[in-house]
């Protein structure tokens, strides 16, 4: 039976014939395994490394249609399991399981429903003794209470995001989600994205397309963290908040699968620029071909054999592999590997717990018109070895043994040991403890930063001073600045001096956190240490600070139009700040930022200026419209660099002055302001008379001539025609 065309996270399945059959199977606790052979058939095609063993967690009888997986410390498993494929919408087929393993045999011997009859779950993750669902368009928080595996309560976190499965199919909407030491809750977004999010503090928030957003385990703070990507499925966060997730086009197009890593505020270019505006983008870390991105973690353990251990896994489900995609540090970015760690057919998510396991999920089996709701299975890959210490008693660990467990190898108790000293009130027991740790110049910068972040969670603004301080350590500053960052965003007083300095950092990564800390006070008169940033060694730094820019205006708007419109203006900046200041000015699409760069560039004379004012004065010439939900399809138009542009108020003004520049312009110039005129598709009567009147002698006039046509794909009148041949675009050059 051949398999359905690629979708996200899988095929399209028998739809609730899957999930009803999972949800009846799961209502009491397993009693008797499924026969030994059916558990050994569905390893078949599964190979693991050497010095690992594989056994069958769970089979479809147990846990049908695993989407997503998540692991607490001692193994329970949680699984979302989901009737609906990508395309599908059917109700009341999905519901979260909860699996253990009593008898210590590699096989999830108790089953039971944690929550029945859930929309389409996706994502999930333990956090404060409640299991933290995505489920569209929420996200909620499902607590067992009595503690007989059923959950009693429930709490909304977070409403509208994404669409509901009655509206739209749930394939590329929302994803995974991933809980990091600096206490923050990282969900994928799809390329559907979402109109109207709002989380339990009335914060609103709209993402067009697709991308990361964050939010606090009570559903406060919502805000975008990247965009610009098309249908990530799972971040994974490392010990020192390095973050990567695969995704794919699937499209047509030319990304293929790819590898994103975020930083903050960065955008990755997806649909609107990585075609036409590659400069303005963060390129993927590797682009390796076809394939579906799937789920994704961070592993760093103890047990994990060292050559494997402290990268990120992602799954590609059309490739049936999960890979180890280590990264190395450079500057501000990073370098991706990716090496096989384990072939497993229509691999959908992983995840690991803190006592020696990795827990995989698949979707095989699932095929149009199968016949009967069987597929799917979980496998467990455990390395050889002595097994790990045993776990800490969470609820009677003392403050000391949870700092002992902060100052540990495993980065899964960690994350634990973090949670129990917030949850359970104990910072402040712990907290000269943690300041010690968080000092320690010879610790691991992961404990450090797990202590660091432990006591800006826990003590909010007394940890202000401290972090101050070790924001001054090179070892330790791009972390304390970011908990700095992040307390600003809460709106707690924080020492500034510490950030401004870290802008001039000599470490990329400080300099880079530093920009996207000053962003989040949300004070103007803060701009003008970003000034800087626009001309960094750095591009990553540059990009951050436009960026950075660009969002700042949203609350600052007349600081950063005042500060970015000095700075074009300024014979005494670097060429290149004036260059990324006018782009600033050209992503503020209000009556003050159209005035502020037509007012440039009625008098301008300086070819530099010039040319970046026309590239701010056709990006401004057109704004995104209004979105009202609709989706950019499989096969997006990529023209860019708006997903849907439409003129505006101050369209006709700008059309004039961008042709009043061109006029002024020396031929030399014409056809890098053909370029940009070109992309962002401005009318013919802006550039072509002028370019024409020139004459056929004019050789810089008529490469302006070929390069806006070319760009902009308009057919061109006879007579113009008869000219365009006269020069040609240098061999290998792209216009």
């Amino acid at each position: 039976m051949p398999p359905l065309r690629p979708v996200v996270l899988g095929a399209v399945l028998v739809g609730s014939l899957l999930a009803a059959r999972a949800t009846a199977l799961a209502d009491s606790p397993v009693t008797g395994a499924a026969p030994a052979a059916e558990a050994k058939a569905l390893l078949a095609d599964v190979e693991s490394p050497a010095g690992f063993s594989t056994t069958t967690f769970a089979t479809p009888s147990e846990a049908a249609a695993p989407v997503f997986v998540a692991a607490t410390p001692d193994g329970t498993l949680y699984v979302s399991s989901d009737g609906n494929g990508s395309p599908e919408s059917d109700r009341d087929c999905g519901c979260v399981l909860r699996l253990r393993d009593t008898d210590s045999d590699g096989r999830a011997d108790e089953v039971k429903t944690f929550v029945a009859d859930l929309d389409s779950p996706r994502g999930l993750v333990m956090v404060d003794e409640r299991l933290i669902v995505f489920h569209p368009p929420a996200v909620t928080a499902f607590r067992d209470a009595d503690g007989d595996g059923v959950a009693e309560e429930r709490e909304r976190l977070v409403s509208g995001i994404g669409f509901d499965p009655s509206d739209r199919p749930v394939g590329h909407t929302t994803n995974g989600l991933t809980l990091a030491i600096d206490g923050w809750i990282y969900a994928a977004i799809g390329d559907t994205g979402f109109l109207e999010a709002e989380g339990s503090d009335g914060r609103r928030l709209q993402l067009r397309g697709g991308g990361v957003v964050r939010f606090r385990p009570d559903g406060s703070g919502l805000e975008r963290f990247a965009r610009g990507t098309r249908n990530i499925v799972e971040v994974a966060v490392s010990p020192l908040l390095d973050m990567v997730a695969r995704d794919t086009t699937d499209d047509g197009g030319s990304w293929n699968a790819t590898l994103h890593a975020f930083t903050g505020l960065e955008d990755h270019g997806y649909p609107r620029r990585f075609v036409h505006f590659p400069e303005e983008i963060v390129t993927p870390l590797a682009a390796d071909g076809g394939g579906s991105g799937t789920g994704a973690c961070w592993i760093d353990e103890p047990w994990m054999p060292a050559a494997w251990n402290n990268a990120a896994f992602s799954c590609n489900r059309a490739a049936g592999r999960v890979f180890r995609n280590p990264l190395a540090v450079v500057g501000a970015g990073y370098e991706a590997g990716q090496e096989e760690f384990l072939k497993l057919p229509w691999a959908t998510d992983l995840d690991v717990d803190a006592v020696g396991h990795i827990y995989a999920a698949s979707w095989q089996g699932g095929q149009i018109n199968r016949d009967g709701p069987d597929a799917g299975f979980i496998a467990r890959i455990t390395p050889d070895g002595p097994a790990p210490a045993a776990l800490p008693d969470w609820k009677t660990a003392s403050a000391a043994e949870l700092v002992a467990v902060l100052a540990g190898p495993s980065h899964r108790r960690r994350l634990e040991a973090q949670r129990t000293l917030l949850r359970r009130k104990l910072v402040a027991d712990a907290a000269a403890a943690l300041e010690a740790l968080a000092s320690d110049a010879a610790a691991e910068p992961a404990n450090r930063v797990a202590a660091l972040f432990t006591l800006a969670l826990g003590q909010g603004r007394e940890a202000g001073p401290l972090l101050g301080q070790l924001a001054a350590d090179p070892a330790i500053s791009a972390w304390a600045v970011r908990a700095l960052g992040d307390l600003a965003a809460a709106g707690i007083d924080v020492p500034r001096e510490p950030l401004r300095a870290a802008v001039r950092s000599r470490d990329a990564r400080t300099r880079r956190e530093a920009v996207v800390a000053i962003v989040r006070l949300g004070d103007g008169g803060e701009a003008r240490w970003l000034l800087p940033a626009l001309a960094d060694a750095d591009p990553l730094v540059v990009h951050t600070a436009v960026e950075g820019l660009v969002r700042l205006a949203n609350t600052a708007e007349q600081d950063v139009i005042d500060l970015c419109g000095e700075a074009v203006d300024a014979a005494a900046v670097p060429p290149e700040v004036n260059r990324q200041a006018a782009r600033v000015l050209g992503e503020i699409h209000s009556d003050a930022g159209a005035e502020a760069v037509a007012a440039r560039l009625d008098r301008t004379r300086d070819p530099l200026r010039r040319a970046a004012l026309v590239h701010a004065g056709a990006r401004l010439w057109r704004r995104e419209s209004e979105w009202k939900g609709g989706s950019s399809g499989s096969r997006p138009d990529t023209t860019g660099p708006y997903c849907a542009a439409e003129t505006w108020e101050a369209s006709p003004l700008l059309e004039e002055l961008v042709g009043v520049a061109v006029a002024a312009a020396a031929s030399e110039e014409l056809p890098t302001l053909a370029r940009s005129i070109g992309l962002h598709r401005m009318p013919a009567e802006v550039i072509v008379p002028e370019l024409v009147a020139r004459g056929r002698n004019d050789a810089d006039a008529m490469q302006a001539l070929t390069i806006y046509f070319d760009l902009t794909g308009a057919e061109p009148p006879a007579e113009i025609r008869e000219l365009l041949p006269a020069v040609a675009p240098p061999a290998g050059e792209l216009p």
